[in-house]
């Protein structure tokens, strides 16, 4: 994620208003009283008194709490698109597929598995154990957040429900820009019966709030935005008891084979790119196709943006392309272009704020693209798209992996066991055969990424890990004998003459390298045990 909020004033808690416009029509929709360093206090104090009771209550009535919240979601899931629209000016379709999928995947995964990751009985070897193992998941406690504008339900939802689901209680700052998505998440939470307290949104700046959050002592930490506040949080948390997960942002490559099936790929990237504005963290930023197929994927990829419907949802008709989030967004992405056209980029369609009420730029190809330029260095946060040719496709995973971030990427071909080889070299925490950007709506698989983008991983059984404490029970018989198939342990005192050559045995048993070398001790072996040694 590549944006910060706007900076108003100095003033914080109530003496200063958070502001939520719509960045299509620039109409205010709200203005709420930011959370100050108390009110985050007494929010994390509130959330740690809820915690413990919630904590213990079964895991099916938590996890009915979830389910019927899936139920809420769906009956109102019109209610967010409007919401989430007002305060980012996404299209409606994209407001319920992008936002409300990600909350439903990952309530439908903790119903099929989270179960079986709260209580995971552990394989052990027929002789190596005397008894059972069971790891247990407990809940960490309460559950900071940070989260971003540009997914400001679909974000916070999937990562909300796996901390409810394990017993914590969520302290959410929420982006400045998307106050009432939270507020209209908790109401969610709460219809569907989520108790009083368990979730707590302090609406502020990062630099106020979050800042708080941070430092109010929260056993677990998640964050997902820019890099530079990513490096900041675990400084501050460094040295204490808040564990931190981070997910910073990419600049995601798509290596295009030779023998890509062009229309799949035009239509995916497409998508992949201009989805949400471009304001994805694992939108596809680069393109690298083969010099065989490149001028004329090209061609293809301006004819479709060039086709892309850009607007307001206010307006008449479809819309595919929203505003951005501020004017300074769009100030931040024209002068990433402007600084590459001047090493010798070229615009081949766009490349323009729009001159219309709102914060607009026009859906941008370029080409004549190096890797040196600001829109393959910098993660370009809108509907920019860079495309370059390759001849070696060792030179394009090489020129795919440079750079800090590592979240996602993609590789288009119609060989895919091949492509699943190039797939296995680019260094992302995702990388897609013939898709890109969805994923993030599979809450089964892992979100995560390398190197800058933050190296954690949420989501799934990585996501429920990430907020719980392993806790690992072992039980063995408390009778010895055969009908209880319980003897004193061979290990165990007193030592004699023999301990050594029986342990041996032992470790033959166990561990031999054939069946020969494993059998042939078993007879003398269990003469010892019976016989009490």
């Amino acid at each position: 994620m590549a944006t910060e909020p706007e900076t108003v004033d100095d003033a914080a808690g109530e003496d200063h208003a958070i502001v939520t416009r719509n960045p299509a029509t620039l109409e205010v929709n709200d203005e709420i009283p930011e959370a100050g360093p108390e009110a985050v206090e007494a929010a994390v104090a509130d959330a740690a008194a809820a915690q413990p009771a919630w904590a213990e209550r079964p895991v099916e009535d938590r996890l009915a709490v979830l389910e019927q919240f899936r139920e809420v979601l769906l009956e109102r899931k019109e209610a967010v698109a409007e919401t989430v629209t007002a305060e980012v000016g996404k299209p409606a379709g994209e407001a319920v597929s992008a936002e409300v999928a990600p909350a439903l995947s990952a309530v439908e995964f903790l119903s099929d598995r989270g179960g079986d990751l709260l209580a995971e009985e552990v394989p052990l070897g027929t002789l190596e154990a005397v008894g059972d193992s069971t790891v247990y998941r407990e809940p960490v406690g309460v559950v900071g957040m940070i989260t971003p504008w540009n997914y400001p339900l679909g974000i916070p939802a999937s990562e909300i429900a796996p901390a409810l689901f394990a017993g914590n209680a969520v302290v959410l700052k929420p982006a400045e820009e998307t106050t009432l998505t939270a507020f209209l998440l908790q109401d969610l939470l709460e219809e569907a019966g989520l108790p009083t307290d368990l979730l707590q949104v302090v609406p502020g700046r990062g630099e106020v709030t979050g800042q708080a959050l941070a430092e109010s002592g929260v056993d677990h930490l998640s964050f997902t935005g820019s890099t530079a506040v990513g490096e900041h949080l675990r400084e501050v948390t460094a040295g204490t008891d808040t564990s931190v997960c981070l997910e910073c942002g990419g600049s995601d490559p798509a290596l295009v084979l030779p023998d890509a099936n062009l229309d799949l790929t035009a239509d995916g990237i497409l998508w992949a790119r201009f989805a949400n504005a471009g304001q994805s963290c694992a939108a596809v930023k680069r393109v690298y196709a083969h010099e065989t197929v490149e001028p004329r994927l090209r061609r293809m990829l301006v004819e479709r943006v060039e086709g892309l419907r850009v607007g307001a949802s206010e307006d008449e008709g479809v819309v595919e392309v929203g505003p951005l989030i501020s004017a300074e967004a769009v100030d931040r992405l024209h002068d990433q272009v402007e600084r590459s056209v001047e090493m010798g980029a070229e615009v081949l369609t766009g490349g323009q704020p729009l001159d219309r009420e709102g914060h607009f730029y026009a859906p941008t190809v370029l080409t004549g693209v190096t890797d040196d330029m600001p829109v393959v260095r910098e993660e370009t946060f809108g509907p920019v798209l860079p495309v370059m040719a390759y001849t070696d496709i060792d030179d394009a995973v090489e020129r795919a992996n440079d750079t800090r971030y590592g979240l996602t990427g993609s590789v288009w071909t119609t060989d895919t066991g091949r492509g699943e080889a190039v797939a296995r070299r680019v260094e992302a925490g995702t990388v897609t055969v013939n898709d890109h950007l969805y994923t993030f709506s599979l809450h089964a698989t892992p979100w995560g990424g390398y190197k800058d983008t933050g190296g954690d991983l949420s989501h799934g059984r990585w996501g429920v890990e990430s907020v719980t404490r392993a806790k690992h029970i072992h039980v063995a018989e408390g009778e010895t004998g055969l009908r209880a198939g319980r003897f004193s342990d061979l290990w165990w005192f007193p030592y004699d003459e023999d301990t050594a050559e029986l342990l041996g045995q032992t470790m033959e048993v166990m561990h031999g390298s054939t069946v020969t070398d494993r059998l042939s001790n078993v007879p003398s072996l269990l003469r010892k045990i019976l016989d009490g040694r």
